[in-house]
């Protein structure tokens, strides 16, 4: 059908949004405060650091009028509000419940969550997601001279590792 080997060097990449969602998704355990204290997460230390492109915004909005987890509190009645988790690629918080928030002697961020009303109070988002670039889809890719559009990816669920960051995973795409 075609194929062709390419040279091994450094592509730019674009990741598809549905790819981008799947990867994220894989990590949102790295962003737990709990999983930061239990010392599980790679971006433990990192707060305030660059842990990303200057690109990438990480938002998390329990007021989408849409979204699968809006809320105006959380399972231990505290107010949600939206939080900047990653702003222009610098790690700016955790998500908190109010253990975690009193052990790093901060508030809680509004993330206590229960799977049911006599389940164990864990630590998780509500609507997180990458904020979308202003930038059209076809203008990233319309000025790459050479790169990979990445359209999915297979294997999260054994490729990746949350705690390390470390992931080696099969994709599909293409070649420009």
């Amino acid at each position: 059908m075609g194929a062709k080997s390419y040279p091994n060097k450094t592509y730019p990449v674009i990741l598809k949004h549905t790819a981008a969602a799947s990867l994220l998704a894989t990590f949102v355990s790295s962003f737990s405060a709990e999983t930061v204290q239990y010392e599980q997460s790679m971006l433990k230390g990192k707060l305030g650091e660059q842990i990303a492109s200057e690109i990438i915004d990480l938002e998390d909005n329990p007021f989408l009028s849409d979204g699968l987890c809006s809320a105006t509190f959380d399972a231990e009645g505290v107010p949600t509000k939206k939080c900047s988790i990653v702003k222009n690629g610098k790690l700016q918080t955790f998500f908190h419940n109010q253990k975690t928030a009193e052990k790093d002697g901060i508030k809680s961020t509004g993330h206590g969550t229960k799977q049911t009303y006599k389940g164990t109070l864990e630590v998780s988002p509500s609507n997180f997601f990458i904020v979308p670039s202003k930038i059209a889809y076809e203008q990233l890719y319309g000025d790459m001279d050479e790169g990979v559009i990445i359209t999915g990816l297979a294997g999260l669920h054994s490729g990746a590792n949350p705690i390390s960051g470390d992931f080696s995973l099969a994709a599909d795409g293409f070649f420009c």
